[in-house]
C-alpha cells in the first residue's frame, strides 16, 4: 500500500515538473509572438512611411517632366525609373501583408497567455495524477493546434525572447530591405540631379 502511494506521488511530482516546464516554454513562445508582432508592425509603419515619400517624389519629378521645357533625357530616364520602381515596391510590399501579420501575432499570443494560465492554475489543484494529467493533455493538445493555424515566429524573435540580456541583430532580408530604401531614394535624388545637370544638353 506504501509502495502504489510512493509510486503515485511520484507520477505527480513528474507531471508537476511537466506543467512547470510547458508553463516555461509558453512563456518564451508568447514572448516571441509579442516580438514577431512588434517587428512586423515595425516594418508595416517604416514601410508606410517609405512609400508615402516615394509616392510624393515620383508624383513631383513627373509634374517638373511636364512643366519644365526641354527636360534632359537622363532626368526623363531616371524619373521614369524612379515611378517603375515605387510601382513594383508598392505591389512587393503589398503581397508581404505585414500589418495583417502583426495582427495575427498579437491575437495568437493572447491565446497563448490564456493557456499558460489554465496552466498555472492547473499546477496548483489538489487533483490525483489521472485527473490531473487528462487536463494536462487537453491543454497540450490545444497549444499543438494553435501552433499549427498561426505562422511561426522567426529564429530571431525566438533567441531575443529566451535571451533577454543579450541584444541580438535583426539581419533578416525583411529588416535589411526596409532599411535601404532611405538610400535608393536618395541616389535616385542624386542621380536626376547630377547626371541630368551633366547630361543636360541631351534632350528629347
Amino acid at each position: 500500500m506504501s509502495f502504489n502511494k510512493n509510486v503515485k506521488n511520484s507520477n505527480l511530482d513528474k507531471l508537476d515538473e511537466m506543467i512547470q516546464d510547458e508553463i516555461r516554454k509558453l512563456k518564451i513562445v508568447r514572448r516571441a509572438r509579442i516580438l514577431a508582432s512588434e517587428r512586423l508592425g515595425g516594418y508595416a509603419s517604416k514601410w508606410d512611411m517609405y512609400l508615402l515619400l516615394m509616392a510624393i517624389l515620383s508624383s513631383a519629378l513627373l509634374v517638373i517632366s511636364l512643366i519644365v521645357p526641354n527636360e534632359g533625357l537622363i532626368k526623363k530616364v531616371v524619373s521614369g525609373c524612379f515611378s517603375m520602381y515605387t510601382v513594383i515596391i508598392q505591389y512587393y510590399v503589398s503581397t508581404l501583408n505585414y500589418r495583417e501579420r502583426a495582427l495575427k501575432f498579437h491575437y495568437h499570443h493572447i491565446e497563448i497567455n490564456k493557456l499558460k494560465e489554465l496552466l498555472q492554475w492547473l499546477s496548483l489543484q489538489g487533483y490525483n495524477f489521472k485527473k490531473k494529467n487528462a487536463k494536462f493533455k487537453v491543454i497540450v493538445e490545444k497549444y499543438n493546434l494553435i501552433l499549427q493555424q498561426q505562422e511561426n515566429h522567426s529564429e530571431y524573435d525566438f533567441h531575443r525572447a529566451k535571451c533577454k540580456e543579450i541584444r541580438q541583430l535583426d539581419f533578416s532580408m525583411d529588416n535589411i530591405f526596409v532599411n535601404i530604401q532611405p538610400i535608393v531614394i536618395i541616389l535616385f535624388i542624386l542621380s536626376y540631379l547630377f547626371l541630368g545637370g551633366i547630361c543636360n544638353e541631351i534632350t528629347i
